[in-house]
Parts: C-alpha cells; structure tokens; sequence
C-alpha cells in the first residue's frame, strides 16, 4: 500500500481490517489509480484534538450536527388495511447481514399505514441504523423505505453526503458502543449522538474516501452474490 494512501486513511484504517487480503490488493491498485495525482504532495501534517490526532486541515463534530435524525414507527398489526401494501418497512432483520445497501424488506405498507402511524418515509441514500435488540446494525437504503422504531433513519445535512456519513459511522461504532446506555451495547437514543465526536475531512477528501470504500464495497457485495448463488 502506497505511504500516502495509509496516512490518508489513518483515521479510517478500521474499514480495511475487515476485509480479505485478495480483496485488499484488488482495490489498493484501484485507490492508487484514482489518487497516483495527488501522490508527489506532501502527506498532511497533523494536529492533537480533543478526540486524537487528526490531519491539520480537518476538524471534528458531534455526530447529531452533521446528520438529520428520523425515529420510526409500526402501524397498528390489528388494522389489515395498513399492511400488505406497495411501501418497504424496514426492520433490523432486513438489513442485518453486513451488506452495505438493502434493497427488500420481509414487510410492506400502505400508504394509508404510513399515514396513521409514527413512521416515516425515508429516501433512497439515506442511512439506517438498529437501536435496539440487535444494535449497531447500519445500511444504507436502496429505494424509499418506512421502518419501525427499533431504528433510526439517518440523512446527511447539507455539506455532506449520505455515501461518507455511512462510512463514517461504520467507523465511529466501537465508539458509539461505549457511549450507549446500560450496562452493556443495548440501546442507542438520541443522546448518544449527541456524545459522540467524530472527525470531519475536507469536502474533496470526504468524496474521495466514501469513493474508495464503495469500490471495496461494491466487490464485496458482488462477490458475496456469487457464492450464494453457488451454494
């Protein structure tokens, strides 16, 4: 790996460990195709935060400044009108399974489901993440999608993207487990994200490393899809 591309993602480096080494190779040949440009600059000299050492250029923010946040809801199960209709809602078992985009949802709506309940209507790009029972859990939609309120619909604010916010926050989850309540990784409220801090690239440097590790998600996935349809 190029000494420019492991300082660049010295405050990601959690997404590579997760990832095979065939895999690693592939895609660090394709992040040095997209970055060879910028290689001849120096590598970005670092500053002491309040949350470690980051590059000079980039600041920090609590999680809940840089993203809208959604809570969900069930409509009444005892209504069959409200169900069984043209609307995806999402509950943790449709997106647990490590993917980065969920597409399919074992349960669907109807509009008039959506309308007399506390759920909401997320759009396609936004993020969700499980909050209870199963927690931690994160993907990203595929299509508009309602969910329960076992989970929080995440949308980035403006200056920033849905693509690096996931990404960031796949990043910042160790960290959201030890600021979680109870005595152990159970649930996450609002408050949590008001307690976690995270640290902010540049504009051009959030683009290019949601950009990077799409590419790595994007072979993972297809990869994925071939052993299933092997076995």
């Amino acid at each position: 790996m190029k000494k420019w591309i492991m300082t660049y993602f010295k405050p990601f480096g959690i997404f590579w460990v997760k990832i095979n080494e065939k895999i690693i190779k592939i895609e660090i040949n394709m992040a040095k195709n997209k970055t060879e440009k910028l290689e001849h600059k120096e590598a970005p000299r670092f500053k002491e935060t309040e949350i470690g050492l980051i590059p000079e250029d980039w600041d920090f923010k609590v999680f809940s400044d840089i993203v809208d946040i959604f809570g969900g809801g069930t409509p009444k199960t005892t209504v069959p009108e409200y169900w069984d209709g043209e609307i995806p809602w999402l509950s943790v078992v449709d997106f647990n399974n490590d993917f980065r985009t969920v597409y399919e949802t074992e349960k669907k709506i109807t509009n008039l489901g959506l309308e007399n309940s506390s759920t909401k209507l997320l759009k396609k790009g936004d993020l969700i993440i499980s909050a209870r029972g199963t927690v931690g859990a994160i993907a990203q939609l595929g299509k508009s999608m309602a969910f329960n309120q076992s989970c929080y619909g995440l949308r980035a604010k403006n200056g920033f993207k849905n693509d690096f916010v996931y990404y960031l926050l796949k990043f910042s989850l160790n960290i959201l487990k030890q600021t979680t309540h109870g005595s152990t990784f159970d649930t996450i409220t609002r408050n949590t994200f008001d307690l976690l801090k995270i640290p902010i690239p540049t504009p051009k440097e959030q683009y290019n490393i949601a950009n990077i590790l799409s590419t790595i998600d994007d072979k993972i996935e297809i990869n994925n899809q071939i052993n299933k349809n092997l076995t």
